[in-house]
């Protein structure tokens, strides 16, 4: 465990000497929660467990500590949830990436899971660097450069944007659910659809900028 995170399992969060350990770390970083986020936090917990059987208490896993993809991220495969500290105090990011273990348990086994994994793998390829901007400016002047007939292009660019848009909706698609599942379980005085929708919002705009580019393309294939 690195000097700056900080481990725990989803059944410490719901209870009082959990919460104390984690409001200690919180503490040293600058992020202690006042006692109503702490019972919102642990409301929370409590509603995850009770409305998704998918998810034992004991076998998911929550990391404080900085993470690699915006305030929160789901890591299904190791069972467990990584959050920012200063996110641990907006509970629907929590409920949030619980939302994504327990879709991806709920598709293990299924045919579904694959084409899931393949759309995420895409996605995390597209937000690295700017590769959603530079990868699909590439394949767009190949296109205008590599065909002759201007009907060739087009075609070319709306097979592109249509590949573009199979392989990123499972993904956008597990956003709007995790979304979902998390709408029920944060308290309602403390439902923020800004933060629930987030992912989805981000999401769609990085499966967005590949498409426009490849359609703005059209316009030079007249």
């Amino acid at each position: 465990m690195l000097p700056n995170e900080f481990l725990t399992s989803l059944d410490s969060l719901a209870n009082a000497s959990g919460l104390a350990e984690l409001q200690q770390h919180l503490g040293i970083s600058g992020h202690a929660l006042t006692p109503e986020e702490a019972e919102n936090l642990r409301k929370t917990v409590l509603n995850v467990i009770r409305n998704s059987p998918k998810l034992k208490m004991e076998d998911v896993g929550v990391r404080v500590g900085p993470t690699g993809y915006g305030g929160a991220a789901a890591y299904p495969e190791a069972g467990y949830v990584s959050i920012r500290p200063g996110g641990v105090k907006d509970p629907a990011l929590l409920a949030h990436e619980l939302g994504h273990i327990e879709s991806v348990r709920e598709s293990e086994g299924g045919v579904y899971k694959p084409i899931q994994d393949a759309s995420r793998s895409v996605f995390r390829g597209l937000t690295k660097g700017n590769r959603d901007i530079v990868i699909p400016a590439l394949l767009g002047l190949g296109t205008l450069l590599l065909l002759k007939s201007n009907e060739a292009k087009r075609k070319a660019l709306n097979v592109l944007t249509g590949v573009t848009a199979a392989l990123t909706a499972p993904t956008l698609l597990e956003e709007v659910a995790a979304t979902r599942k998390a709408m029920k379980n944060v308290p309602e005085r403390v439902r923020d659809v800004r933060s629930l929708t987030s992912g989805i919002r981000n999401y769609a705009w990085e499966a967005a900028k590949p498409m426009a580019i490849f359609q703005l393309a059209k316009l030079f294939a007249r």
